[in-house]
């Protein structure tokens, strides 16, 4: 929007013993400082578990996020560690952290 606001799109995979998840994000950031932003948005996360018998069950969940990000720049890619608390479900949170990389267009 401007030097200040912004949005964009998030996806996140996970992969672990028997349970596979995706998260979907969209959402609006705010700079801070021209490196540190704050974002939040809404989403939905699914999971995929295997069970006992054989083949898979996948559920989708509605989710609400907050995160801050750091960004350093390497040319035109951005290299950006991240935090976000996510609310997801009526009973569920999550926190994670991870490195994005990116770049402007």
């Amino acid at each position: 929007f401007n030097e200040r606001w912004g949005t964009g799109l998030g996806v996140d995979f996970a992969f672990g013993d028997h349970k596979r998840t995706a998260l979907f994000a969209t959402g609006v950031t705010y700079r801070l400082t021209p490196a540190l932003k704050v974002m939040t948005g809404p989403g939905f996360e699914v999971v995929e578990k295997d069970k006992p018998e054989g083949g898979t069950k996948s559920k989708a969940y509605f989710l609400w996020g907050f995160g801050v990000a750091y960004e350093f720049h390497a040319g035109s890619l951005s290299i950006v560690p991240t935090v976000f608390l996510d609310f997801v479900g009526e009973t569920k949170t999550n926190l994670t952290y991870g490195i994005a990389v990116g770049t402007g267009f």
